[in-house]
């Protein structure tokens, strides 16, 4: 992740945190800061996970090392909620550029101003089962018109945690 994305996110993690408080929230949960490529430091512990409009802003090459930590910190049997925007013809951003290992950028300003180039990567059905496929049970992908839903179990499979070592 370029220096340039980390300061476009952090901006926006603090634009979320004055939106999205846990006071309004109706059901019991948790919220947890963590990085986001980091496994689970501990067992896995949360019976739920959910990723919305995350996918299109992890690197291609870093992909693996997202889901790996996504799915370290669930529960196996843990039901997950995906979505994301899909490339519709109704879509207004235009894409900067698209990197040699396939990733697209789109450009992006915030109220104050400050312009970023992120990364805006989109899937499709095909493209998402293979990557869930070592995490997943009973995978639903659900393809509309602007947005893409998968829903899925998690497996509890294929997924190494912090400090398991590879034969």
């Amino acid at each position: 992740m370029t220096e340039e994305m980390v300061r476009y996110y952090a901006l926006r993690a603090q634009e979320y945190d004055r939106v999205y408080t846990m006071e309004r929230c109706p059901i019991a949960s948790r919220r947890v800061r963590r990085d986001a490529y980091a496994p689970c430091a501990d067992a896995p512990a949360f019976d739920a996970g959910f990723a919305g409009l995350w996918l299109s802003h992890v690197d291609r090459a870093r992909m693996t090392e997202f889901l790996d930590a996504f799915h370290s910190y669930l529960l196996p049997g843990a039901p997950v909620l995906m979505f994301d925007e899909r490339d519709a013809p109704a879509r207004t951003v235009p894409t900067s550029r698209t990197n040699s290992a396939g990733n697209r950028y789109d450009p992006r300003r915030l109220a104050s101003g400050d312009r970023f180039e992120i990364v805006k990567n989109f899937f499709e059905g095909d493209e998402l089962r293979r990557l869930l496929a070592p995490y997943t049970r009973d995978l639903v992908y659900e393809a509309l018109e602007a947005f893409w839903v998968v829903s899925y179990t998690a497996s509890g499979r294929g997924v190494r945690q912090l400090g398991d070592t590879e034969d």
